[in-house]
C-alpha cells in the first residue's frame, strides 16, 4: 500500500514522575553519567515548550559542523551507500530529529536507497509525526510508519521488523554515559549489539560518528548561542515537568570540558550560586561550582570505531570521510 500512514505504537511513552524524578537528583548532584538527556526529548516534558526551534537553528551554525559535514556526506555518497545495502529491506532511521535534519538527510538518503517502507523513529512524538508528514509531502508513494519509543530499549516496536536498514546519524553513538577517563568500549559494543537486533541478519547500519580532536573548533562548535539556548530550554521545560519551583536553570553557566585523552567533550553547566530544590519531598542542595552533565560527546578514532563495531558482530562494508576529514559516515553489516 503507497502512501499509508501508520505508527508502531499504540500510544505515546512517556516516563513516570517518580522515574524523571530520579534522573534529575542523579543530574543535580553532579553524576557524569546521567541519563537527563534522553529524558528532556520525550513529550511528557515537552508539553512545557519547544526547544527544536533553536536546534533548528544551531543545526544551521556555520560553527556546528557535525551536520554540516552530515549533509556533504549524504549528498555525495548517497549514491554508494545504496550500492552497499540490501535495497528491498524496510529502511528505519533512529532517533530521527528535527525538521532539518529531516529535510537536508533523511529524504536525500530515502531518495538514494528507494527503500518500499520507512519508519521514523524517535522519542519525540512531534518529531515522528512531523517527519512523517514532510517524507510523504516529499515521496507520496512511499509508505511510512512511526515508532515513538527509546530504540535502545529492546521491547521497541523497531525490533519488530525481521530485517532492515538501519540509519543512524548526528553522531548518536557518541553520547554514551560512560564517564571513567578512557574509551568507553564496553558500552559502545554493547550499543552496537543491540543495535544488530534491528538490522537482523541481513540488513545494514548507516552510522555517522564524530572524530574531530581539534579543542577550539570542538569548543566553538558546542557552544553556540543557539545551542546553549536549546540546552538552558530542556532545562527550563523539566523544571516546569516536575513542578521544582526552586530550580533556576538561569544561575547555571554553560562549559564544555575537553578531555583529550578520552576523546570526550562534556555538555556542562557550573552553578554559579547555591540552590535548595525540592523534589519528591526531598530538599537538595546544588552548591555554588557544581558541576552538572548533561552530555558526553565520544570522539572515536575510524580505526578504533570499526573495531569496537567489529567485536559487536559487524564487518564494516565501506566507510566515508567529509571533506574536511571530522565526520566519517560507515556502511557496518553483519559478519556471517
Amino acid at each position: 500500500m503507497t502512501g499509508e500512514r501508520t505508527s508502531r505504537t499504540d500510544s505515546p511513552r512517556v516516563s513516570s514522575p517518580e522515574k524523571l524524578a530520579d534522573v534529575f537528583k542523579e543530574f543535580i548532584q553532579g553524576d557524569p553519567t546521567t541519563r537527563i538527556y534522553n529524558f528532556l526529548y520525550q513529550d511528557d516534558v515537552k508539553e512545557a515548550g519547544s526547544g527544536m526551534e533553536s536546534w533548528n537553528k544551531a543545526l544551521a551554525s556555520d560553527d556546528y559542523y557535525v551536520f554540516r559535514n552530515e549533509v556533504e556526506l549524504i549528498h555525495r555518497c548517497g549514491a554508494e551507500i545504496a550500492s552497499a545495502v540490501r535495497a528491498s529491506l524496510p529502511l528505519i532511521e533512529l532517533g530521527i530529529g528535527s525538521s532539518r535534519a529531516v529535510e537536508q538527510k533523511t529524504i536525500p538518503l530515502i531518495e538514494a536507497l528507494k527503500p518500499q517502507m520507512f519508519v521514523a523513529n524517535d522519542l519525540s512524538l512531534s518529531s515522528v509525526t512531523t517527519a512523517q508528514k514532510k517524507i510523504l509531502s516529499a515521496i507520496p508513494h512511499l509508505q511510512v510508519e512511526t515508532c515513538q519509543a527509546d530504540f535502545l530499549d529492546t521491547s521497541s516496536a523497531v525490533f519488530d521488523y525481521p530485517s532492515a536498514n538501519v540509519i543512524l546519524t548526528g553522531s548518536t553513538i557518541s553520547n554514551i554515559t560512560a564517564y571513567d577517563g578512557a574509551y568507553p568500549v564496553n558500552e559502545v559494543v554493547s550499543y552496537l549489539r543491540t543495535l544488530s537486533k534491528i538490522t537482523g541478519r541481513t540488513g545494514s547500519l548507516i552510522i555517522t560518528q564524530d572524530t574531530n580532536l581539534d579543542e577550539a573548533s570542538l569548543v566553538t562548535a558546542y557552544s553556540s548561542p543557539d545551542l546553549i539556548h536549546f540546552r538552558e530550554d530542556m532545562l527550563y521545560r523539566l523544571k516546569a515537568a516536575l513542578k521544582a519551583d526552586s530550580f533556576d536553570p538561569g544561575l547555571l553557566r554553560y562549559e564544555p570540558v575537553w578531555n583529550k585523552d578520552c576523546r570526550l567533550l562534556a555538555n556542562t553547566f557550573v552553578n554559579t550560586k547555591e540552590q535548595k530544590i525540592n523534589i519528591k519531598s526531598e530538599t537538595v542542595v546544588i552548591p555554588e561550582g557544581r558541576r552538572l552533565y548533561v552530555t558526553n560527546c565520544y570522539k572515536y578514532a575510524v580505526a578504533d570505531f570499526v573495531h569496537m563495531a567489529r567485536i559487536a558482530g559487524f564487518s564494516s562494508a565501506e566507510t566515508w570521510m567529509d571533506a574536511e576529514g571530522r565526520v566519517a559516515l560507515h556502511v557496518l553489516s553483519k559478519r556471517n
